[in-house]
Formats: C-alpha cells, sequence, structure tokens
C-alpha cells in the first residue's frame, strides 16, 4: 500500500491520542492545554512532522506542566533521531524524553 493510500493524520488525531493517555492515567487536561497542543499539531503537521512525534512531544510539554512547548521539544527528538549537532544538554534532554514515553506507551 503507497504512502498516498493512508489517511493523514490531523491536529484532532494528535490530541485524541494525548487525551486517551491521559484520560487512561485519570489526569485531567484543561481545555486550554487541549487547545494549545491543537494549534501546536496542526502547525507541526503542516510543516511535515511525523504523527508519533507530535503525540509524544505533546505528551511531554504536559507532563513538564508546559504545553506552549511542545514545539520545541518536537524538534529536539528530529534532530536527536537525526543526529544534528545540538548542544549536549538539550541531546541528552531529547533522548531521554523519547526513552520516558516509550517505556510508558
Amino acid at each position: 500500500m503507497s504512502e498516498l493510500a493512508l489517511p493523514q493524520k490531523t491536529a484532532a488525531d494528535v490530541i485524541g491520542a494525548v487525551m486517551d493517555l491521559f484520560i487512561e492515567k485519570g489526569v485531567p487536561v484543561s481545555s486550554r492545554a487541549r487547545g494549545m497542543i491543537g494549534r501546536q499539531a496542526k502547525e507541526l503537521l503542516s510543516d511535515g512532522f511525523d504523527y508519533e512525534t507530535l503525540v509524544i512531544s505533546a505528551v511531554m510539554a504536559l507532563r513538564r506542566g508546559e504545553p506552549h512547548r511542545m514545539h520545541w521539544i518536537a524538534s529536539d527528538l528530529v534532530m536527536a533521531r537525526a543526529g544534528e549537532k545540538m548542544d549536549r544538554r538539550s541531546y541528552e534532554r531529547a533522548l531521554q524524553d523519547e526513552m520516558e514515553i516509550g517505556g510508558r506507551q
């Protein structure tokens, strides 16, 4: 099956996946935080970020209490995966974020 035949994920899909994870744990997410995640997810999807990265980034941003920083976390994850040069602290934090989420899904 070609990649074009797959349905495109939307910002609503990202929010839905994130909400499912938080509801499963009994953790409330404010409508304001959901709105921030949705706006950033829409922008990042249009910029070519993949769905999985956005879900991980949104969860990490919410866990840190900084939903407005989802964009930065997503960028850090992409750079860490690609091995692009970044300062050591940013790289280690991006890898830690991915490992924490990967172990909890």
